[in-house]
């Protein structure tokens, strides 16, 4: 559908012509149809390559601390005399910048932290402060800066999960592996979970609904996966949630809503989806994602695992799936190319009325002209 506003500038510019018989001035109608088509394709790109968002983990490896430094700035100014002769005149501005926290991840992302998170962290890393040259532009003072670095105990770092936008073909696409709606409604009715929000600096991927008493410590179990996901993810291209359901009031088929509702997963993420009874009985196991069902299968293998382990540790199971990625190729984004681009209704509606928006200004650049041409 999107493909037609393609044509309306091209259709805008014919109609033009015909109607001015000025094909002296060709190349006019020329530029704005490429300049027209050009800004939409580039509009096109932006809305499919953030189609989507997925989640990634990651952890600390370094915390910094760039010292405050003064920055000298020239600017260069017009004045006039009382001739009204124009001069140039330079002023000097001495510009303090204060001073500055990040921490860098083993991602390769770098984020900003206040002080009392650089002090927390040196402390966990214990391996001391070392000096940092760090050269700044016009500095007439001040600058450098200090740094710590992780000691290599995962324990001893910060898991750190982020969004990061992608290019999901199969989203709005009419394919097979796509999924049918499902609304919010709907889902509080199922009992399906929404994707956890990013709350301070991880997310809560372990999810288990009101009725479930855990045997274990809840936030242990959740540090054992999001460690999984900050130490693992990068390497293998992995995001594990674990969503455990009541048996008593969801069979396996639940997982195929679930999988709808979180509209088929992101392209990184290994949902494993639990039927638990009481607390502790694992009746049922079953997990989805975009794996391929001809490679070496972690869902597969994790079916197993709990066939023959009903008993509910998932201390264990993240210990066993840690050992075990090695099963796990996640599908690329590029075998589903063959789908082409797909916007969502509401991006073909905003696409179509930039076209529209494109072909009216075409019509009023011609029709200021034609006083001039």
């Amino acid at each position: 559908m999107y493909k037609v506003a393609y044509l309306l500038p091209f259709g805008t510019v014919l109609v033009m012509l015909a109607m001015r018989q000025d094909l002296q001035h060709w190349w006019i109608y020329l530029i704005m149809l490429v300049c027209a088509e050009l800004l939409l394709w580039l509009i096109r790109f932006i809305f499919n390559k953030h189609s989507d968002t997925e989640f990634l983990s990651g952890y600390v490896k370094s915390v910094h601390h760039e010292f405050p430094w003064v920055e000298r700035v020239e600017r260069h100014e017009t004045v006039y005399d009382s001739k009204g002769n124009a001069h140039t005149k330079v002023r000097v501005d001495y510009v303090r910048h204060p001073d500055a926290w990040y921490w860098v991840l083993n991602t390769g992302r770098r984020d900003g932290i206040g002080y009392s998170t650089f002090e927390y962290m040196c402390q966990r890393f214990g391996t001391g402060r070392h000096f940092e040259h760090v050269p700044h532009v016009n500095c007439v003072s001040g600058g450098d800066g200090e740094y710590c670095v992780w000691n290599g105990n995962e324990y001893d770092t910060q898991t750190v999960t982020y969004k990061h936008p992608y290019v999901n073909p199969i989203k709005n696409s009419h394919s097979i592996f796509n999924t049918s709606k499902i609304t919010k409604e709907r889902a509080k009715e199922l009992g399906l979970y929404r994707y956890p929000k990013i709350k301070g600096w991880d997310q809560e991927v372990v999810r288990s609904g009101d009725h479930f008493e855990w045997r274990q410590d809840f936030q242990e179990v959740l540090a054992a996966f999001q460690r999984l996901n900050a130490f693992c993810g990068i390497n293998h291209q992995i995001h594990v949630y674990v969503l455990i359901f009541d048996a008593n009031l969801h069979g396996v088929e639940i997982v195929e809503s679930q999988r709808a509702y979180w509209e088929g997963g992101n392209k990184n993420e290994f949902v494993v989806c639990l039927g638990v009874e009481g607390a502790d009985k694992v009746v049922w196991s079953h997990s989805f994602s975009w794996m391929d069902f001809d490679a070496p299968s972690l869902s597969v293998a994790t079916r197993s695992y709990f066939i023959e382990h009903p008993n509910l540790d998932l201390l264990a199971f993240a210990s066993w799936l840690r050992n075990n990625l090695d099963k796990w190729k996640r599908k690329e984004a590029k075998d589903f190319k063959y789908l082409g681009v797909n916007l969502s209704n509401v991006q073909t509606f905003f696409f179509m009325l930039i076209a529209v928006a494109f072909s009216a200004i075409i019509v009023w650049i011609t029709i200021k002209s034609m006083g001039v041409l």
